[in-house]
């Protein structure tokens, strides 16, 4: 088969360094990128063989304009977004986009509206009888005032659209909770948080692309080292198999009727057992070099399936995936007797990719210590 001519169009997006990789991978993909950044780490990868810099902001039209003359300038087979953005600018657009190129599975409008709000989720699952805390969202109100009293402590105050745990805030009592949101500008949390019932237990990470409701590929986490603020992503996991997670994002998606790659965080609770749904990223994730790693190359797989080229759902290896920087910081703690991190391969660590395309971590952090890029 030749080489697959993907374009990403939101270049500018975090994880777009990782889908490169991970498209680079299978060896069979010439890689161009749109962005409204001129200077990101990618640019800086050997795996990327176009990028376009426009300063097109948010702009439809503009993006759509600037698609186009890539299109006219190069062959592409599939245009591919990879964060948020992306994918609601390529889902609301898919009719004029898919003249230029093939599209991966992509979202409903109205699905993809609900998976990024957690408010909207959490309603949504509980309405289909999927497990999932119990929320009030803040109203400001005195029916807000009777539905913290009611949920049970601790709780967390979480901003309805943030990710990676950003913005997270945790309170032992109601009078703590009141006491903090009176002392805020109402306008700035009014609708835009909720407050949700700490589960007390361990994260459990679900990774899938979909096709109208159906799984077509999938990987599944769990935490061995997690960011320095509890609630961020996680610096090192290992991949397992837990069937209850998986029957219940399958019944999440079948739900949604959801089309494309989403990351389902789910919390298993220690009183009763139960993997809670808490949030859902409808994007690609931070440990999509895992997923690879693994053994499910997930934007490679969207690619095929955006070519209408139907694949067996893949199996995944029982592995562990440690991010480079935790490698580093680690073994500076095994040197001094301080790590409890063991049982790893090279091959499970993201050295094997920082080693063979060093110069995106070396231009973000030596090259573009200011300006544009250093404000990201």
């Amino acid at each position: 088969m030749s080489k697959l001519a993907v374009l990403i169009p939101d270049g500018e997006n975090e994880h777009v360094l990782w889908t490169a990789r991970s498209l680079a991978h299978s060896k069979q993909v010439r890689l161009y990128i749109l962005s409204n950044k001129r200077w990101t780490p990618v640019r800086f990868s050997r795996h990327c063989r176009l990028y376009k810099f426009r300063p097109i902001g948010t702009e439809r039209e503009a993006r759509l304009h600037a698609l186009a003359e890539i299109a006219q300038r190069v062959p592409v087979d599939v245009i591919l977004p990879v964060g948020e953005e992306g994918v609601q600018f390529a889902a609301a657009e898919r009719d004029a986009l898919s003249k230029l190129a093939a599209l991966p599975p992509l979202p409903g409008l109205e699905s993809l509206s609900i998976a990024r709000n957690k408010w909207l989720l959490n309603q949504f699952a509980r309405k289909h009888n999927l497990p999932a805390p119990e929320s009030a969202l803040v109203t400001l109100d005195a029916a807000f005032d009777q539905h913290i009293s009611d949920l049970p402590y601790p709780v967390l105050l979480k901003p309805t659209s943030l990710t990676d745990g950003q913005g997270i805030r945790r309170f032992e009592t109601p009078a703590d909770l009141r006491r903090f949101l009176e002392g805020q500008d109402s306008t700035l949390f009014k609708d835009q948080y909720l407050v949700q019932a700490f589960v007390p237990g361990s994260d459990v990470g679900l990774s899938v692309l979909c096709r109208d409701g159906e799984i077509l590929a999938f990987t599944m986490q769990r935490g061995i080292i997690s960011a320095a603020h509890r609630f961020g992503p996680l610096m090192a996991m290992e991949f397992v198999k837990q069937d209850d997670v998986l029957e219940v994002g399958q019944r999440l998606v079948s739900a949604l009727r959801w089309s494309g790659v989403a990351h389902i965080d789910f919390r298993r609770d220690s009183r009763d057992g139960q993997a809670k749904i808490v949030e859902m990223n409808a994007r690609y994730w931070g440990s999509l070099l895992g997923s690879l790693v693994a053994g499910v190359n997930f934007p490679y797989l969207a690619c095929l399936a955006a070519q209408g080229i139907q694949f067996p759902t893949p199996e995944y290896r029982l592995s562990k995936y440690v991010y480079a920087t935790t490698v580093f910081r680690e073994g500076l703690r095994w040197f001094l007797g301080k790590s409890s991190l063991k049982g790893f391969t090279f091959e499970e660590t993201g050295l094997r990719f920082f080693l063979t395309d060093p110069f995106p971590e070396l231009a973000k952090r030596l090259v573009l210590p200011v300006g544009e890029f250093s404000r990201r």
